[in-house]
């Protein structure tokens, strides 16, 4: 009877689950540290670029960590305001995507913040991935909000239009 306890705490399905929520608990308390001796914020900017690390390696487990990087847009540094305009397409993909799924778990944050502002701006951007998905992001949000109107404009309806070749969305 003990052993079959034992086999099943250590099954490799639990340690997998244990380090997963282990890494996103681990990258919450670095983005919540600091505090006013940290006056540079970088455990913060530390914190962030691992995140951006994970995100660009696909692990889907980062999007629990949205509501804590929102609350980093608010610190007055100009470092970790440019890491929200990533030079890669496919972490500006990734945070259209985040965006649609913060508001599955918080509409009020999104509502509240300049996030659909940013995925409006997207629209714009030079990447049709990036693009294809701030507008599948737009749509998402829009389906499921009763304040949020989805109006295009006619400079980025030519331009969905234009890239529509290159999406497979």
């Amino acid at each position: 009877m003990f052993m079959s306890s034992l086999a099943v705490m250590s099954s490799p399905v639990n340690l997998y689950q244990q380090s997963k929520q282990g890494k996103v608990a681990e990258l919450r308390m670095e983005l919540n540290s600091g505090g006013k001796k940290d006056k540079n914020n970088s455990a913060k900017k530390i914190a962030l670029k691992k995140i951006v690390a994970n995100m660009t390696m696909s692990n889907n487990d980062m999007v629990a960590l949205f509501p804590d990087i929102i609350a980093c847009m608010q610190i007055p540094s100009l470092e970790i305001k440019k890491m929200y305009a990533d030079a890669d397409p496919y972490v500006r993909k990734t945070a259209a995507f985040c965006v649609a799924k913060t508001y599955d778990h918080d509409r009020r944050l999104v509502e509240s913040s300049d996030l659909i502002d940013k995925l409006n701006k997207m629209l714009s951007d030079n990447n049709s991935t990036v693009v294809a998905s701030a507008l599948a992001a737009l749509m998402d949000i829009w389906e499921r909000s009763e304040s949020i109107k989805l109006t295009i404009d006619h400079a980025s309806a030519s331009k969905i239009v234009s890239i529509m070749g290159d999406c497979s969305e």
